[in-house]
């Protein structure tokens, strides 16, 4: 079992929302392409009559290492959490994961935390349509790159029906703090030296 932002999944949300409307209309398109002795101005009329949407999400993979597969997950929009069954993942028997911190426990302003990460990669993706996947032909090294931040204040969402709220952490970055600091010192000892 993984875990994931939730958001993370919602273009397979949309995906598994929009896949009959698309196989709809391309099934239909079909039928109309294919039909006998009518002119391409009027089989054009009759493809534009069945409403396309580019919207549609008409494929679309995710990368969850080689061989691994997802095919159970479960998305809590309120927690912006998903639970992912990962397939074919072997790991080592002694392999450690976070845990999730106890709701009870308050985590003091300006306590240093550390989130784990994969900020600023870029690659480039070609879609193969013989599989349906989106293939990645230059090799990706990830680096788990630690993020820091402080613990500003906790920002409590209640779910639109009201039935429960889910609490997130609210940081900074130190970084961000540090440079913000310097530039109004900055200031300041520009503007004592204007006097």
């Amino acid at each position: 079992m993984g875990f994931n932002r939730g958001h993370a999944l919602h273009a397979l949300l949309k995906f598994n929302e929009d896949g009959p409307k698309y196989e709809a209309y391309a099934t239909a398109r079909a039928a109309i392409e294919a039909e006998p002795n009518v002119s391409l101005s009027k089989k054009q009329k009759k493809i534009r009559a069945l409403g396309f949407d580019p919207n549609w999400i008409s494929n679309v993979s995710y990368l969850w290492g080689p061989g691994i597969t997802a095919p159970l997950y479960h998305v809590d929009g309120v927690a912006d959490l998903a639970a992912i069954k990962l397939e074919n993942l072997n790991l080592p028997a002694d392999q450690q994961f976070p845990r999730f911190g106890r709701a009870a426990v308050e985590l003091s302003q300006g306590r240093s935390l550390c989130k784990l990460g994969f900020p600023f990669h870029e690659f480039k993706a070609q879609f193969d349509s013989a599989s349906s996947q989106f293939i990645i032909s230059d090799p990706v090294t990830f680096v788990r790159y630690p993020l820091d931040g402080i613990k500003t204040h906790y920002i409590n969402f209640e779910a639109p029906d009201k039935s429960r709220t889910a609490k997130f952490v609210e940081t900074r970055s130190i970084l961000r703090l540090v440079l913000a600091r310097r530039s109004k010192s900055t200031q300041k000892s520009s503007s004592s030296t204007n006097f």
